[in-house]
């Protein structure tokens, strides 16, 4: 099964992307893109490129399930709303390009627990979220794709 993945986090009014799609029995990355909104770009701007960029992945790689992992609030992390939000709304982009790629039959979410769970070695979600990945080959060093690709899979051998 291929299944494509979303991570979404927010700095400073920019959005970073990492999307993965893995084929889940083999393990492998087939396909990854980070983007990280250009700061010239206002906010309706920053998401219709992100749409399209979601859809071309998706499409070009064959994903039937896309599973969103976005950035949890730390305990007492209020302060942090206005990002979630916002990484909400890039999370919901990129579902709402699922919704547009006829081989994407589901929409599932997933996250920290989740990656920690089939980690399975009592660490933090870097920690967990680097075991996860150090299965999955093709991947690049870079730590959006990989949160991805480690929903991906975490949710896969959860289902």
């Amino acid at each position: 099964m291929r299944v494509g993945a979303v991570h979404a986090r927010v700095a400073g009014q920019r959005h970073t992307v990492g999307l993965a799609v893995v084929d889940t029995a083999t393990s492998t990355c087939v396909g990854h893109s980070t983007w990280v909104a250009p700061a010239s770009e206002n906010t309706a701007g920053q998401l219709q490129e992100l749409y399209v960029r979601a859809r071309e992945l998706l499409e070009r790689n064959d994903a039937e399930v896309l599973v969103t992992w976005t950035t949890e609030p730390a305990p007492g992390g209020a302060g942090r709303r206005a990002q979630l939000i916002d990484a909400s709304r890039a999370e919901g982009t990129v579902m709402a390009a699922a919704g547009a790629v006829a081989t994407v039959k589901q929409v599932v979410k997933t996250g920290n627990a989740a990656v920690r769970a089939v980690a399975g070695n009592g660490g933090g979600t870097k920690e967990s979220v680097d075991a996860v990945a150090a299965s999955i080959s093709g991947l690049p060093k870079d730590e959006a794709v990989r949160r991805a690709a480690a929903a991906a899979l975490a949710w896969r051998r959860r289902a």
